[in-house]
């Protein structure tokens, strides 16, 4: 099965400064196309920010879609932007716009107080990137996932993907509570569902995938297959453990977690959903 991966990022702080990797020294080195290795199903990729120094954001954008020169299986780019920032986005937009692979914007709401992503600033920023054609990529964590369903209400003419499902609670294994939440959410029209960056959520020194099982099979019965998306967070998704692998990954979720949908839905899943919303030209809600 063909796969578009929607979730990967490249970076070198030796270029462009990334200060949460100075913590984290199995990440904190040049993580590039060429040590994307080993077997995997993946033919397109869809390249994510990297939550960089808020002043590099344009600087990293054409440093991502300069990557593409290297790896052809790049086929879109997800840049940063600070949607409040009413008195630079306008222009933020216009620069973005201009790059032929960028097809959406991400700022990260997890670390924001509440509130924060209702603020009439943040809706304003929402408007504008949805009238420039922009998909919104979201990163919550779980208990902010009824704020983002506000959020997209507020803007309906936004498309918005949902990454790593919310960041659930995974160490704890508290699945109702998140799945209620992620339904209540993946009902609104312009939502999408990324599963992806499960691991740093998963309890240290024990096995992945018996603790991502329950969260997988939620998501999958949970969202719309046709507005569901596959990708693997790498290389921060290694950073839990070494062992867990690009490969297994994606054997985890084709062979195990999608295998209860139909061809049709599990072909969307991995590929067909992706290239609709990331490569085709003109993003719109579906």
């Amino acid at each position: 099965m063909r796969v578009t991966d929607t979730h990967v990022h490249f970076w070198d702080p030796r270029i462009i400064a990334y200060p949460w990797l100075q913590g984290i020294p199995a990440l904190h080195k040049p993580r590039l196309p060429k040590h994307l290795n080993g077997a995997s199903p993946v033919e397109k990729m869809v390249v994510i920010e990297a939550d960089c120094s808020p002043e590099q954001a344009y600087e990293e954008a054409l440093w991502l879609q300069a990557q593409a020169q290297l790896e052809p299986r790049i086929g879109a780019v997800v840049a940063a932007v600070q949607l409040e920032n009413e008195a630079r986005l306008p222009g933020e937009l216009e620069r973005l716009r201009a790059l032929p692979l960028v097809r959406g914007v991400r700022r990260s709401f997890q670390s924001l107080p509440g509130g924060a992503l209702t603020s009439p600033a943040m809706i304003s920023g929402a408007r504008k990137a949805a009238a420039a054609g922009l998909l919104f990529e979201a990163t919550v964590r779980s208990g902010q996932l009824r704020e983002l369903a506000e959020f997209a209400r507020q803007v309906p003419e936004l498309t918005i993907v949902l990454d790593h499902l919310g960041k659930p609670p995974v160490a704890s294994g508290a699945v109702p509570e998140w799945a209620a939440d992620l339904e209540q959410l993946a009902a609104l029209p312009n939502i999408w569902i990324k599963i992806s960056g499960l691991a740093p959520e998963a309890r240290p020194g024990e096995p992945l995938v018996p603790q991502l099982r329950p969260f997988l099979a939620a998501a999958v019965g949970i969202a719309d297959p046709q507005r569901l998306l596959l990708g693997s967070d790498w290389p921060v998704s290694t950073a839990r453990n070494p062992q867990d692998t690009y490969s297994q990954w994606w054997s985890l979720l084709l062979e195990d977690t999608l295998s209860v949908l139909s061809t049709p839905d599990r072909d969307a899943a991995a590929r067909g959903n992706a290239e609709r919303l990331y490569m085709e030209a003109g993003t719109t809600n579906a």
